[in-house]
């Protein structure tokens, strides 16, 4: 939920500024928003598929227990059951919706639900033009309606499954953009606002933890969302100077590559680990090496494909030419 209301912030934010700035007469370019979302996320997520596939085969030939299922360990076995490369596993990661991940690549779901809503942006942009309330309130109203109505015993056809994570997850995108234009249009810098992030993020787990009825789960995931993204946005600045955030930006702008390639490797130490013990370990020595080399291994993909595609600068066209600053 923080991932996507993370995203829905940053693409949002430039043109939630030119709002803020009272132009009225803006357009999206949206050939030159297509190519540069392309250019940005394409190259490192099929990079990532070909990490997969390469860790993956070797898995297979180092330690294949955990790839086959066959550890004897119930939960693993059944988490790894439907890892293996089917035609429609693989259809769906080159059509950029890998809906199921792509062999033991199971977060890449979540790279398909950010394509689409890349891809819906400029469409529900141009509603936002000729009326917010609409424009917000709809994506809210379809994404509960696919809660509510989409359940095991009720609307299904073929792909109805992707087709509700997609829908039931949008308003958290969505809630991002809204965030973006709430700080603003209040004539605030972001670093100097004084919201209470505390309130969306309270509201939000005592929903979330009170069991709600499924028409509730869009609200509360978003509200949480946006209350962790309204407590890092609105830090005091001096926090930033401080070693430990100077590491978490440092990470951060690597996490594309970091959250895409991390899991293959993960799976690798995992495998080896169990075939060599014969069991699950017992202690945490062998998570916290995982962690650091999974790490080791993701900055030396960030090196070697997405530092290339990373943009310096959003181009918005306007009656005059902007250019502002843009993750």
């Amino acid at each position: 939920m923080v991932f996507f209301v993370l995203s829905g912030f940053f693409i949002h934010l430039p043109y939630a500024k030119t709002l803020a700035s009272g132009s009225v007469e803006w357009r999206l370019d949206v050939r030159g928003y297509a190519a540069r979302r392309a250019h940005r996320i394409l190259p490192t997520y099929f990079f990532a598929l070909l990490v997969t596939l390469i860790l993956d085969l070797a898995g297979h030939s180092l330690a294949p227990a955990l790839y086959m299922s066959k550890t004897g360990i119930s939960d693993l076995d059944a988490a790894f059951a439907d890892k293996t490369y089917s035609r429609s596993m693989v259809a769906w990661a080159l059509c950029l919706m890998p809906s199921t991940g792509f062999g033991s690549n199971g977060p890449l779901w979540s790279l398909g639900c950010e394509i689409a809503y890349y891809s819906a942006y400029p469409l529900w942009l141009a509603f936002r033009r000729k009326n917010r309330t609409i424009a917000y309130a709809s994506v809210f109203i379809i994404g509960i309606a696919a809660e509510v109505l989409m359940r095991p015993n009720g609307i299904t056809f073929t792909g109805s499954g992707v087709v509700k994570m997609l829908l039931r997850l949008y308003p958290c995108w969505i809630a991002g953009a809204a965030l973006a234009e709430w700080l603003c249009t209040r004539e605030r810098s972001i670093s100097r606002a004084q919201p209470l992030p505390i309130v969306p993020i309270s509201i939000g787990l005592v929903l979330y933890a009170a069991n709600p009825p499924a028409a509730f789960i869009p609200v509360s995931t978003s509200l949480i969302g946006v209350g962790v993204v309204l407590a890092f946005a609105t830090m005091p600045e001096p926090w930033m100077k401080q070693a430990l955030f100077r590491f978490a930006e440092f990470i951060g702008q690597r996490s594309y590559t970091l959250y895409v390639c991390h899991y293959p490797m993960l799976v690798l130490i995992t495998a080896v680990v169990i075939q060599e013990l014969g069991a699950r370990p017992s202690h945490g020595w062998p998570a916290l090496f995982g962690m650091i080399g999974s790490c080791a291994f993701c900055l030396a993909c960030f090196w070697l494909c997405e530092r290339h595609f990373i943009h310096r600068k959003f181009r918005l066209e306007t009656t005059q030419t902007l250019r502002v600053q843009s993750a």
